[in-house]
């Protein structure tokens, strides 16, 4: 992703600066403001836009159910059972912390659930994103899972 937002960035800037250089006609010189605001969002704003995600983001683990709590304008809420959680994937930095992802990645990652993209969590399966100390937190999700099950019997 980075390469390409810079390559469209740097060619959408040089378009604009060429286009106010050459005193080319208004239309050339509003064409590009678009390319230009959407390859500094590509840039740059997308970290922002992935931080101020992450910030109203909140995760909880419950005695039957796991939950993700999202949204800055509207709330969401995705609740998912502790026995239907099949699949858990876990992805670990060495500081320990990491993500649990609920379910199969998508087939073409580049194409669906890059964080960032406007709806773009829409394809990707629920996850616990940038969890501190992940494997304590996927400890506490097996647990669960096995009081839900013992409860069961």
């Amino acid at each position: 992703m980075i390469p390409f937002s810079l390559l469209w960035g740097g060619f959408a800037i040089f378009w604009e600066a060429t286009a106010v250089a050459d005193n080319s006609p208004l239309f050339f010189k509003l064409w590009g403001i678009p390319f230009v605001l959407v390859g500094l969002w590509m840039i740059a704003g997308r970290f922002f836009t992935d931080a101020m995600s992450r910030g109203a983001t909140v995760y909880g683990v419950t005695s039957r159910r796991v939950l993700i709590s999202s949204g800055r304008f509207s709330r969401q809420t995705r609740s998912l059972e502790l026995l239907g959680l099949v699949e858990i994937n876990i992805s670990e930095k060495a500081d320990s912390s990491g993500n649990l992802t609920f379910g199969t990645r998508p087939p073409h990652p580049f194409v669906f659930g890059r964080r960032g993209w406007p709806e773009s969590s829409r394809y990707k399966p629920p996850q616990f994103e940038g969890i501190p100390k992940v494997r304590v937190v996927l400890q506490i999700i097996r647990e669960a899972q096995r009081v839900a099950v013992s409860e069961r019997v």
